[in-house]
Order: structure tokens, then C-alpha cells, then sequence
């Protein structure tokens, strides 16, 4: 979201205006001085292992249509990141995991507004076989580690899988 997208303060409805503060240009009230923050939407993602291969999703929509990607999504309101992420392979796949360990923390944009997302991915591993395809996605298909498709959905997707594969050469 950019600073020309939000107009109004979300406390008394003043009009917010550009101001830099501490070095930082904000969006500050022009009534109450209230300082409207534009955070970046986190959104999780599972790199799950079995044995040599690891399991993409392929995206039915925009962005990225066709687009093979890792399995995961946006965060609710308040939501924990742990939670999240099986509660959206649920959704997705049918798929009960157990997550393994925090893998990394990447910064992306989303879609044509270029909306700043936070995206956290974890190491895991699935507990049972994907049990469907939800309508966010056409396919989902086991990819042998060092062949994957060349068509990643995300900059994050592809920085992740990249650390991914250095890190298990150096096991």
C-alpha cells in the first residue's frame, strides 16, 4: 500500500498529511496527530520435505497464474504464524503437517499495488498426503529438490528455495 492510497485518519477521520518524523517520512493526522502506520501484510509458507523432494502448489490466480509456488498464504487478524500455516494447508491441501523448525524471514510484494508482505517460512514435514485442491489452486505435485520447475511465483519463493538448496548441499 503507498502513502497516496490512505487519506484519512482511522481515529477521528482527519486528513493525514506526509511528515518526517525521526527520519521517517509517516502519515500523520492534520487534527488529533495521530501517526497512521503502513505495515507490511505477513503471509507464511511450508517447505515441506520428504526425503529428497519437496512439495509446490501450482496458483490457479493472479499473481502469478500458473506459477508453481509454496504452499501458504496471509495471516488473519492476530493470528500466529504456526497456526496460520496449518490452518492454510488444511484449507489448500487437506494436509496435516508438523513443523520442523523456522526456516527464514523474507520481505516481498504482492499483486499490482505492490503491497509489502513479510513472509515467514518454516521447515516441515506432512503428516498424511494432500487430500484435495482448494479453488486457490489448479495442481500441487512432489518436485525432486534439484529439479525444480523454473516458473516460482514470488521473489520470496525463490530466495527461500535458493537458501533451501545451499543449505542442504552443506550438510
Amino acid at each position: 500500500m503507498q502513502f497516496s492510497q490512505v487519506k484519512f485518519c482511522y481515529a477521528c477521520g482527519g486528513k493525514l498529511i506526509s511528515k518526517p518524523i525521526h527520519g521517517i517520512e509517516r502519515l500523520v493526522c492534520s487534527k488529533c496527530e495521530t501517526i497512521t502506520f503502513l505495515n507490511s501484510k505477513p503471509c507464511v509458507g511450508a517447505l515441506i520435505l520428504d526425503k529428497d523432494r519437496i512439495l509446490l502448489t501450482l496458483r490457479k490466480s493472479e499473481p502469478f497464474k500458473n506459477h508453481w509456488d509454496i504452499p501458504g498464504g496471509f495471516l488473519e487478524y492476530g493470528e500466529h504464524p504456526e497456526q496460520g500455516l496449518m490452518r492454510e494447508l488444511r484449507e489448500e491441501l487437506g494436509l496435516e503437517i508438523k513443523i520442523e523448525t523456522l526456516f527464514g524471514i523474507f520481505m516481498d510484494k504482492y499483486g499490482t499495488q505492490g503491497v509489502s508482505t513479510i513472509n515467514i517460512f518454516y521447515r516441515c514435514r506432512a503428516l498424511n498426503e494432500p487430500q484435495r485442491i482448494s479453488d486457490e489452486i489448479s495442481d500441487y505435485k512432489w518436485f525432486p529438490l534439484y529439479d525444480m520447475p523454473p516458473n516460482i511465483a514470488f521473489e520470496s519463493a525463490r530466495e527461500a528455495l535458493t537458501k533451501l538448496l545451499k543449505s542442504l548441499k552443506s550438510i
